[in-house]
């Protein structure tokens, strides 16, 4: 392989390390989007918090913080991981509501 080929894969490719740090979450918390820059706080249930009802609260551990383009990088890497899944039937994928569907729903005065 040239000098080239190697420097061409290695700016297009992710070699997995043990220095990165590995987080742990159950969903996100919120995502909120200011002066072009997306934050996504992930969230892990505590292990002794706990809500009205006793379930285990949800807290944020880690936000993380991307540009526009790389959020929606991540959202389609992510939708193909959700195709993958509904294919291998390991995922049911419901179908989004219609738009008559969510016009007619409740209304509140």
């Amino acid at each position: 392989m040239s000098e080239t080929e190697k420097q061409s894969k290695s700016r297009h490719t992710v070699e997995p390390t043990s220095l990165v740090p590995e987080h742990f979450f159950d969903g996100i918390a919120n995502i909120s989007l200011t002066g072009g820059v997306v934050r996504i706080d992930l969230a892990h249930l505590s292990a002794t918090a706990r809500d009205e009802e006793g379930q285990p609260r949800l807290e944020r551990n880690v936000r993380l913080i991307t540009s526009i383009e790389g959020f929606v990088a991540a959202y389609q890497t992510m939708q193909r991981m959700v195709e993958k899944l509904a294919a291998q039937g390991k995922l049911a994928v419901a179908p989004p509501p219609s738009a008559a569907a969510l016009s007619s729903g409740p209304r509140t005065p």
